[in-house]
């Protein structure tokens, strides 16, 4: 994965892998070197370095013949012969004994012979580092196992681990594999369970616990991690990553896990606007009790891209008396944020993404804080104060993970859009072209029309109709693509008054554009008629009196439409 992300760079690489891995280098040219097996005359170097003394003949030909030329797979067999007392050393020199049939002659079992030898704690350590990977930290196996500590020694000393920094590792993956596939499905799920849990209390990267909760089959847990590692993957624009977590969810031997796929298939379907599909497969999710939560909540979220704000109010009340972890319960206090932020209270919105700051702070998520300081931005640029808007977004900004793609372009949008309230177009345009490229690279459609949009705005405070326009048609196309109507052309229409084309645009469809009708007909001074349509529309927002009592230009439509569909 690390190569594909890095084939652009002008850098080579050197990497080593097995034959069967080759197939997940497609799309990335590479040259094959083949490593050959060691020369006899090395493999005889070798053999006297690991003895420290020479082999006679019989002994050479033995060990040759049965590594076929691979260093590691000598080391293995010189070591098991000593253990096993099936060499001796006579005047400097070592032999085989007569009886060398116990020697097993395939590395798997020649391995997991010397592993069986290995007794008590120190092969305890082994088993539960063969769980967490080819390195690990010792003191995470300590929180595990107490009163191993001088035990570490003998499986070092029986070349199965060496230490590597403040971390042991094994002498080759071949051991760790051995060790991991002797395990009893019983004794592995019991140890991924105990790794998963000190992982949590290590504040490991989410991957970690969500792989060690899934393989102990906590699917409760797991599912949290899960989605948490999802959105940081689609954040920095890792499309492939989520593709291969996609497929080892999808693909493991517990039917329970592949519903933490489906769910993460519901979120991705969200970010492509196709929002029917998402809901019915929550939908079907909602009856399994150990993802129930997790789909409560994001149903709660799919309501909110989706602007069904009573749906969205429902289920969070559902979720009012639930049980819910942590994590959950940051989203949870997000999502009432969310929901009076959309439907006009900003104040209540303001203090609930206060409260998920302090305690997101009190647990170090800075996730959860960079989000919320971005929310509280967004509320301060809907009421216009955009001195305050700005000074949020920034600490936002500062504290994005770097390479979070999405997190880094809906700050840079923001501010983009300040910018240009603000009349300074140069920073607005290098603002908003981040973001566009941030949300072109995640793929997160709903963002990208966001941004297209402000760039007709852009255009539209410069006077150029032409670039205005174009940005607002690419706009609107994608707007349809998530099942909206498409009002980006309109509004240029009205910023620059060209009501002829408005008129033939608008024709026959004017209930779905109710607001901008209405600024249509104030633009061709037909006031009682406004008034008429006003009353007869009535979900049409109020409008701002200080506005109506001035006489209507472009700058006063465009105002009048930002000030109260910011949320569109």
């Amino acid at each position: 994965m690390f190569l594909k992300e890095m084939k652009k760079t002008p850098f080579t690489f050197i990497a080593t892998s097995r034959p069967e891995e080759f197939e997940r280098l497609k799309g990335i040219e590479f040259e094959c070197m083949d490593l050959k097996p060691l020369p006899e005359k090395f493999q005889k170097r070798l053999i006297e370095n690991i003895l420290k003394a020479k082999p006679d003949e019989k002994l050479k030909k033995f060990l040759t013949e049965k590594a076929q030329g691979n260093p590691f797979y000598i080391e293995q067999l010189i070591l098991d012969l000593k253990e096993k007392n099936l060499i001796k050393r006579k005047n400097g020199v070592w032999s085989l004994k007569e009886n060398i049939k116990e020697v097993p002659f395939k590395i798997h079992s020649l391995l997991l012979s010397r592993f069986e030898r290995i007794k008590g704690k120190a092969r305890k350590i082994l088993e539960i580092g063969s769980c967490i990977g080819n390195e690990f930290e010792f003191n995470t196996i300590k929180r595990i196992e107490r009163g191993i500590k001088k035990y570490i020694e003998t499986p070092v000393k029986e070349k199965i681990l060496f230490k590597r920094n403040r971390a042991y590792a094994f002498t080759h993956s071949l051991f760790r594999e051995t060790i991991l596939s002797s395990l009893l499905e019983r004794k592995r799920k019991k140890y991924h369970l105990l790794i998963g849990e000190v992982f949590i209390k290590e504040n490991r990267d989410s991957y970690e616990i969500a792989y060690h909760l899934t393989e102990g089959e906590d699917i409760k847990r797991a599912v949290i991690y899960w989605e948490e590692v999802f959105e940081n993957l689609f954040s920095q624009g890792l499309k492939e990553e989520i593709e291969n977590i996609f497929e080892y969810l999808k693909k493991h031997k517990n039917k329970k896990v592949h519903n933490i796929y489906k769910l993460l298939k519901a979120r991705y379907l969200v970010k492509t606007g196709e929002y029917e599909k998402a809901e019915k497969i929550l939908k079907k999710l909602i009856k399994f009790r150990d993802l129930k939560n997790a789909v409560l909540l994001f149903l709660s979220d799919l309501y909110d891209w989706w602007g069904k704000y009573e749906n969205m109010k429902k289920i969070l009340e559902k979720i009012k008396y639930r049980k819910l972890f942590k994590k959950q319960k940051f989203f949870y206090l997000e999502e009432w944020g969310i929901y009076y932020d959309m439907t006009g209270n900003n104040k209540k919105a303001t203090q609930y993404y206060k409260k998920v700051i302090e305690f997101a702070k009190r647990m170090n998520e800075i996730k959860a804080i960079h989000v919320n300081l971005y929310n509280i931005g967004w509320v301060y640029f809907k009421t216009a104060e955009y001195g305050k808007a700005e000074k949020y977004l920034r600490e936002s900004l500062e504290i994005t993970p770097e390479g979070y793609i999405f997190d880094e372009a809906t700050c840079y949008l923001r501010l983009g859009q300040i910018y240009i309230i603000k009349k300074e177009l140069e920073k607005a345009y290098i603002y908003l072209q981040k973001a566009l490229e941030g949300f072109r690279k995640t793929g997160f459609y709903y963002w990208e029309e966001l941004a297209l949009s402000s760039l007709a705005d852009f255009y539209a405070e410069k006077k150029d109709y032409k670039n205005s326009l174009k940005y607002a048609k690419m706009a609107d196309r994608i707007s349809y693509k998530l099942g909206h109507k498409g009002l980006w052309e309109l509004k240029v229409y009205l910023f620059f008054k060209k009501l002829k084309e408005f008129e033939e645009k608008i024709k026959n469809k004017e209930k779905d554009f109710p607001l901008l009708y209405y600024i249509y007909l104030h633009a061709k001074e037909k006031r009682e008629t406004a008034e008429k349509w006003k009353k007869e529309c009535k979900n049409l927002i109020q409008i701002d009196k200080k506005l109506l009592n001035k006489k209507f230009t472009p700058l006063h439509m465009i105002s009048l439409y930002k000030k109260y569909v910011r949320n569109i």
